[in-house]
């Protein structure tokens, strides 16, 4: 999809962040939000209940303009059907109190992106569709567990959005003001979380987008570390603590911005080298962001959590 950066552009920019704004004060006005006094408290650090209206402000945004539009209309029904239905699922576990289970978690995912594996289907599934949704299934969990932190999993999509010249960059753009100072209040009236729902939503338009993939590289490098910590630690994997690497970054003393700046550019290789459509420069794409992964934890070792 090619990305102009024009009047259009700038239009689904500001439908996002105009619809971030509406839907933030209505969750508040009707009480619905991401409480710190939930039984997640422990993990919780903003000052008021935020409300996860992020992913629906992105849909909007995306849906009501004709260019944005074509950008998840590709796959035809059976993608806007997967949309739908893992956004679905994403609010439901962003509206009960303690989240939905893993196990229910996981089969509700797999069950609403089940219609990917349709996608060109002829007769019988072809593997590239199965694999597909597959992938689906594996990005909307590795891009919501970088979802801990104000902006991270924002700047993370939109560096592969901008490599890929998606159309969803300026959707994802629009919401991030909104998002970056949320757990503070900084954003009076407006701040806003992507939440599951936003973040199952993002994954999935990674996968979908062609070139955008290669975002999922950082969170993914993020997830695979952890989940080695949490098991030595005697935990497990899907378990959330305050140990990611933005977490580290906060503990270093980046504000939210930097956090969010620094994360983009750790994933930048990666998306690039997938955007190029060449097995040599993603190879270089995966090895710089692996790279500078590892250079982020060398460079906040010591600004790990206990927790």
């Amino acid at each position: 999809m090619s990305l102009a950066y024009d009047a259009r552009f700038l239009s689904i920019g500001i439908v996002a962040c105009a619809a971030t704004l509406v839907l933030a004060r209505l969750a508040v006005r009707l009480g619905l939000g991401d409480d710190p006094r939930g039984p997640l408290a422990a993990r919780k650090h903003q000052v008021r209940a935020v409300p996860t209206v992020g992913g629906a402000a992105i849909l909007i945004a995306v849906g009501v303009s004709p260019w944005g539009r074509a950008a998840f209309e590709a796959g035809g029904v059976a993608v806007l059907a997967a949309f739908a239905l893992v956004f679905l699922v994403g609010a439901i576990d962003d509206l009960h109190a303690a989240g939905l289970s893993p196990r229910v978690k996981f089969a509700a995912q797999a069950l609403a992106l089940a219609p990917v594996a349709f996608v060109g289907r002829g007769d019988g599934v072809p593997l590239d569709a199965v694999a597909l949704w597959l992938a689906a299934l594996a990005a909307v969990n590795v891009l919501n567990t970088f979802d801990n932190a104000d902006g991270a999993a924002g700047a993370v999509a939109s560096t592969g959005f901008a490599c890929a010249g998606s159309w969803w960059l300026p959707a994802v753009l629009g919401f991030l003001p909104w998002n970056l100072f949320a757990s503070r209040g900084r954003a009076r009236g407006g701040a806003a979380y992507l939440g599951d729902s936003g973040a199952f939503v993002l994954g999935l338009a990674l996968v979908t987008e062609p070139g955008a993939w290669g975002a999922l590289c950082l969170p993914a490098l993020d997830l695979a570390r952890l989940s080695a910590v949490r098991l030595l630690a005697g935990s497990r994997p899907w378990l959330g603590d305050r140990r990611h690497l933005a977490h580290r970054l906060q503990r270093r003393g980046l504000p939210p911005l930097g956090v969010s700046l620094g994360l983009a550019l750790a994933a930048l290789p990666a998306s690039i080298g997938a955007s190029a459509a060449s097995p040599a420069a993603l190879g270089f794409g995966l090895a710089g962001t692996t790279a500078l992964f590892l250079a982020a934890l060398v460079l906040t070792r010591g600004c790990a959590d206990a927790e």
